[in-house]
Formats: C-alpha cells, sequence, structure tokens
C-alpha cells in the first residue's frame, strides 16, 4: 500500500490577509495616533489590538485540513512588542493547545522568498513574498482575491494541481541553477512578470515565457503537458526566434493578444528602475535604449509600460 501524497505547504500572511490592521489603528489612544502617524506599525501594543478580517478564522481553519498551512508574516525590525503580540494573536484567535490548528506554526521573517512552498496567500509582494517560488494568491479588495471565500473557492476546487501550479513547477524545474544579469536566480524574473498580469492564461504565459527560449523544453513539451493551443501560441510568440530583428520579434508578439500582455510585462520588469540601477552604466543605457525601441514597436512608450505596472 503506497503512502498518501503529501499534503501542498499553504502560507498565509497576517497583517491585512488574516488581521484587520487598521483595527488596530482605531484602537490606538490619541497620543500614539499623533505621534506614530505614517508608521503606525511602529505603535507598542497596535498587533495586540487587532482583529480577524471577516471569514480568515473560518477559511484558515478549513484550509488546515486541506494543506500544510503555516503563518508566514514579518513584524517590524523597530518595534520589539510586534514580534511578542503576533505570537499573543495567534494564540489568542486559533488556539495555544498542541492539537489546534496554528500550533507552532507561525513564522515571522523579512524575507518570505526563503520559504518554500506551494501558495502564499499575502495582500504584498512585500519582504520576499514577491520573490516566493510557488503560487502568491494577492489578498485584497482591489487584488485577484478580494475575500477568503474567493481563496477557499480557489484553493479548494480541484483536488489535483491547477495547470498554473504545474507552470509555476515546470519553470521552476526548467531555470533551476540559471541567474539573471544581477546574478539572482533566474525564476524571479518570470514569478515577478506572472505577478504584474491578470488572469490565468496570461499568468502561464508570463512564468513560462522563457521556457522555450533558455531551457530544454520546447513546445510540443507544454502540448503534451495539457496546456491550450492559445497559450502555447503565446510563448511561441514571445519566444526570440535565432537571427530574427527586434522589429520581426515586436510583430509577433502583437500578431497574439496573450503574448502583447505578456511582453509589457516583460518589459516593464526587466526595466525596472530599482533593478536597472544595479547594472553597469553602460549596460543600463544600451537595455534602456532596447525597451524604447521594443515599446515603440508595441505600439507605446517605456514610460506607459512602467506607469500600467508601477508595484
Amino acid at each position: 500500500m503506497t503512502d498518501p501524497a503529501p499534503k501542498k505547504i499553504l502560507y498565509i500572511d497576517l497583517d491585512n490577509t488574516l488581521v484587520d490592521f487598521p483595527s488596530g489603528i482605531k484602537r490606538l489612544g490619541r497620543r500614539d495616533k499623533k505621534k506614530y502617524a505614517g508608521h503606525y506599525d511602529d505603535a507598542p501594543g497596535i498587533f495586540a489590538r487587532m482583529r480577524p478580517l471577516p471569514g480568515a478564522l473560518d477559511a484558515y481553519q478549513e484550509l488546515a485540513q486541506h494543506f500544510d498551512t503555516y503563518i508566514l508574516s514579518t513584524a517590524p525590525w523597530h518595534n520589539a512588542s510586534a514580534w511578542h503580540d503576533k505570537v499573543l494573536w495567534v494564540q489568542k484567535h486559533l488556539g495555544v493547545k498542541s492539537e489546534t490548528a496554528a500550533y507552532k506554526r507561525l513564522i515571522l521573517s523579512h524575507h518570505k522568498n526563503l520559504n518554500r512552498g506551494d501558495y502564499l496567500i499575502d495582500d504584498r509582494s512585500a519582504n520576499g513574498a514577491g520573490g516566493f517560488q510557488g503560487e502568491w494568491l494577492q489578498f485584497g479588495p482591489d487584488a485577484a482575491f478580494p475575500s477568503w471565500a474567493s481563496v477557499t473557492d480557489y484553493l479548494l476546487s480541484d483536488a489535483k494541481p491547477s495547470q498554473l501550479h504545474d507552470a509555476i513547477t515546470l519553470a521552476r524545474t526548467a531555470h533551476a541553477g540559471q541567474v539573471d544579469k544581477l546574478g539572482a536566480p533566474y525564476i524571479y524574473h518570470p514569478l515577478a512578470v506572472m505577478q504584474r498580469v491578470r488572469g490565468t492564461d496570461a499568468k502561464i504565459v508570463a512564468v513560462l515565457h522563457d521556457v522555450v527560449e533558455d531551457t530544454e523544453v520546447t513546445l510540443d513539451d507544454l502540448r503534451c503537458r495539457g496546456f491550450s493551443e492559445e497559450i502555447v501560441e503565446a510563448v511561441d510568440a514571445v519566444t526570440k526566434v535565432k537571427g530574427a530583428s527586434l522589429a520581426e520579434s515586436m510583430a509577433r508578439v502583437k500578431a497574439s493578444p496573450l503574448a502583447l500582455v505578456v511582453k509589457k510585462a516583460d518589459i516593464s520588469h526587466n526595466a525596472d528602475p530599482y533593478r536597472s540601477a544595479q547594472l553597469s552604466k553602460e549596460t543600463r543605457k544600451r537595455l534602456e535604449r532596447k525597451y524604447q525601441e521594443s515599446a515603440r514597436l508595441l505600439d507605446t512608450t517605456l514610460g506607459k509600460i512602467l506607469r500600467a505596472h508601477k508595484r
């Protein structure tokens, strides 16, 4: 008899995900509200005052039955009380005893990307969440997952891995060992591009957009894994053809609406001012000219692309 398949690993953020952060601000005293305006997370004791978001605790309990679930949060470095209060918050709302779902499952880190797993539910890409090597489910009123009902519906709708999960796993395996121009693991780039587009198909193309160009994966491999022809054609459209000019490459991109969305997100991440600032002056100028010309060939400007994908 074979052992059951291990549960997938799920991480859940606290602030503005499980926790209603504004509820803590409302419960601060008048003096602290004035003193810590603009940086309320540094107010001593604020995290002990916060309430759970609607549906958060029930969702956590339900998800913990199906996933290997952990709370992954960041505590402000200059607010020592936050580290203590977050432990107390979890104990108060999710239980203290060993049989409870959150027992010894709180991780406090400023580098969430170092945690390996399948899913991360978080409202922001900060503190390493943007580099998480599984699937980031962005939570919040204006995000892809605006409520806990939308999160649980997505995660529990099918026992099998989603196609997006398959795409992320494939990209992570295919790009293993590769690094970008800054020396960072290459997988961070397709994951960042994925987070800049909306819709499952666009996210799949985004995370796979370099696998055919830079690894041994072929378009037929993608077809054999069950990806739709529209997705395969979009990946093909963003894949550089040897000997093709930039104009020819951008023309191929423009012919596929899905590829066009992903390519703009790709340019926005490559040309991100923070990343560019870490390159040599010569390399930065050369790439900037390339991205400006690419944008022009896509009937837009680099400035418009950067503004549209500002994070």
